[in-house]
């Protein structure tokens, strides 16, 4: 895991990095992101605002876009209200 979060933030090459929320919101730096898309929610709103500020931290030089997916008629509906 460390291997392949040390490409993305070094290898131009590498566009993509696939976070669970667990993962994305605590102990790391994602200022090489500038595009975060949430596939999941967690019952803790708190949980999606440290993995954004992950990618809003010190040193960050570009705008980030930050986006949720919904399946709405799912538990996504109830989970974030």
């Amino acid at each position: 895991r460390d291997s392949a979060f040390n490409q993305f933030r070094t290898d131009n090459n590498c566009r993509v990095a696939i976070l669970s929320i667990d993962i994305a919101s605590t102990g790391i730096t994602l200022i090489e992101a500038s595009l975060v898309v949430f596939a999941e929610f967690t019952w803790t709103p708190s949980d999606h605002l440290q993995a954004e500020d992950r990618v809003h931290r010190i040193g960050q030089k570009r705008d980030v876009e930050i986006f949720y997916l919904h399946a709405p008629g799912s538990l996504d509906d109830r989970i974030w209200e």
